[in-house]
């Protein structure tokens, strides 16, 4: 049954509704990260307890899974490629020394051109009007910037932590920054191995 009742502590095994973090704090005792709170909605649930109390935070996102799926898609891997090569090509077109000629800022024009309608059909394949939830182009969205900031770790439903054991730590991985790049390559290259994470749902953030 349900008892509307004001309530002073907590009991193990039931299920409370409403409250603030004041009151919880203050029948708990708990602290920053003895506390990992799940929610999902990054900024009506997780922005306050992550700020204010220190809490560890674990966000569910259902779009997680279109993303996924979409980014193992061939097509959207040979589009990524491709908009990698192009990249490539005008950074290294610009280093040329003689890049005032007419001939070569007409091969720059034409890279430009078609990295700007591959970029696009590279949104167009997550969604026609929007793109990814995640990355705009080269940068993250707004929203995956303050998942960052919020979030200790995602997963597309709460069931993916079935798949790992009760005692399992995730460990956040090394981000490099833009002026990391030559350790980061020759990281992977003293290790001979590739970084990039495996195929799953489950992102570990801090």
């Amino acid at each position: 049954y349900i008892r509307w009742e004001k309530v002073s502590h907590l009991e193990r095994g039931q299920i409370y509704v409403e409250g603030n973090l004041t009151e919880f704090n203050t029948m708990t005792k708990l602290k920053g990260s003895q506390v990992v709170y799940f929610g999902d909605h990054l900024f009506a649930d997780l922005r306050e307890p992550s700020r204010i109390s220190g809490w560890r935070t674990a966000v569910i996102i259902e779009e997680l899974e279109h993303e996924v799926r979409t980014q193992n898609t061939r097509l959207y891997r040979e589009t990524l490629k491709q908009i990698l090569t192009l990249e490539e090509a005008l950074r290294k077109l610009d280093l040329k020394c003689d890049k005032e000629r007419a001939e070569v800022q007409n091969v720059a024009h034409e890279i430009q051109e078609e990295l700007a309608r591959t970029r696009q059909l590279s949104k167009q394949i997550f969604n026609p009007y929007f793109g990814s939830v995640f990355r705009t182009h080269t940068n993250a969205t707004i929203f995956a910037y303050m998942l960052q900031r919020y979030a200790d770790i995602y997963t597309s439903k709460l069931e993916n932590f079935d798949l790992y054991p009760l005692d399992f730590v995730h460990h956040a991985e090394r981000e490099f920054l833009s002026h990391e790049r030559s350790v980061r390559y020759e990281m992977v290259r003293a290790l001979g191995q590739d970084r990039t994470p495996p195929d799953q749902q489950t992102i570990q953030l801090k």
